[in-house]
């Protein structure tokens, strides 16, 4: 498989190289793309949790209940490691906690914290 990259993405992979953190492009490049495998294996995990147990499509007032509880995990300090029964209390925690946020806002900020963990885990 051949990459292209633009000059200024290329400059940033060397850049990363440079570093120490990383002995090759390749390197880099692979642990990028592990990172969005987890990113999009957490994303659907995360969907599965709140949608198990649902004989129908979830309403949009729940759906706005588990976002809020999304964003309550947003300040909560997690273990490097979350079971899923972890992850549903956090969620169930939140909707609990008062008004829900955009769902988007709180996935992306779920994705942030993730990937700030897979980070360390490097």
């Amino acid at each position: 498989m051949n990459i292209s990259l633009t000059d200024e993405l290329k400059a940033f992979v060397d850049e990363q190289v440079a570093t120490g953190d990383y002995t090759t492009s390749s390197e880099y490049v692979r642990s990028l793309i592990r990172r969005e495998k987890e990113r999009h294996s957490l994303r659907t995990e995360l969907v599965e949790s709140v949608s198990a147990g649902f004989s129908e499509t979830p309403t949009e007032a729940y759906i706005a209940r588990v976002q809020q509880g999304l964003d309550h995990v947003q300040n909560t300090e997690l273990p490097e490691t979350v079971s899923l029964d972890d992850l549903r209390n956090y969620v169930r925690a939140g909707i609990e906690s008062g008004p829900g946020a955009p769902a988007e806002k709180v996935l992306d900020r779920l994705e942030d914290r993730y990937r700030a963990l897979a980070d360390r885990q490097d």
